[in-house]
Formats: C-alpha cells, structure tokens, sequence
C-alpha cells in the first residue's frame, strides 16, 4: 500500500507540473526540481526491481511499468529540462508555459529523420547529419495533429519585437 501512495505521489507531481499554466522562467523554477525527484523515484524503482536476479528477467519486468512508458516519462522530465535550459540561455527573458508543451513537433523531426534514412531506427552520425541539415533547411517541422492546437507561438514566449531581440545576439 505504502508503494501506492508514493507511486500516485510521484506521478501527482509530474501532474501539477505539466498542468500549470504559470510558465515557467529560469532553470531555479522549483518545479523542475520536482521533476527530477520523480524522475529519480523512477530510476530507484527500476535498479530496485533489477537487484532482484533470483527472479526470472519477465518477473522482474512485472515489478515495473512498461519500458517503453518508463522510457516515455524519462524523455518528458529530461526533453522539459533541455528545453528550458536551451531557451534561456539561447534567448534571456524567454519563458516557457508547461501546459502547452507536448512532444509532437519533435517526434515529427525524428519521423522525418527515420524516413530520409530508409525507415532507419538507428542511423549512423555520419547518415544523421546530412538528414538533419535537409530538415532544418528544406523540411516543416510543423504538424497539425496536436490535440492544443497550434503550438508554435505558444509554448515559447519571447517578449519585445523578435527581429530587434534577433539583431542582440
């Protein structure tokens, strides 16, 4: 029961993370320091279950949520972060409003990349930089699948004039 109350703790906070429409404004902001806790929480509780080799390796798994949803929450906490730190220090001021982002723009470059290498999972560096190059300069990365609408000016929120902020740099 204990394991419960502290599995719905943890994920309750990823929750008010990602629902709170306050955005957030430096790299301090408290509640990516939550989301370290819970994703730490989750990496404890996978070398917990792993440290058990008297049971079988399906036994084990049982002892955990699915690799691929565990893989998926680590990507979220860990994709957030990276994307504040970019952010704030590529463009000072920025903020970024948690409830408004989602991973759609970004599994769409992947898509995209996966595609240009003939449905690749693991490209090579040497295939992925000139992919990567044919997407920045000649492909969208925009979609229209999100379930928030368009995403593009709401997730990241510079303000002031963004040709005379550019010119700064």
């Amino acid at each position: 029961m204990d394991g419960t109350i502290e599995f719905v703790s943890m994920t309750s906070k990823l929750i008010d993370t990602f629902a709170d429409t306050r955005p957030v404004c430096s790299l301090d902001d408290h509640r990516l320091a939550l989301n370290q806790e819970v994703l730490e929480y989750f990496t404890k509780w996978e070398m917990d279950a792993e440290a058990h080799q008297e049971l079988s390796k399906a036994d084990r798994a049982r002892r955990l949520l699915s690799s691929k949803l565990r893989f998926d929450i680590s990507s979220m906490i860990i994709g957030f972060y990276e994307l504040c730190k970019i952010a704030f220090a590529r463009f000072p001021g920025s903020t970024i409003s948690p409830f408004r982002t989602n991973s759609n723009l970004v599994e769409n470059i992947f898509c995209q990349e996966r595609g240009n290498n003939g449905q690749n999972c693991n490209p090579t560096y040497a295939q992925y930089g000139p992919t990567m190059n044919s997407i920045l300069f000649g492909q969208t990365t925009t979609t229209n699948c999100s379930n928030t609408g368009s995403v593009e000016n709401l997730t990241f929120f510079r303000s002031g004039n963004l040709r005379s902020n550019k010119k700064a740099n």
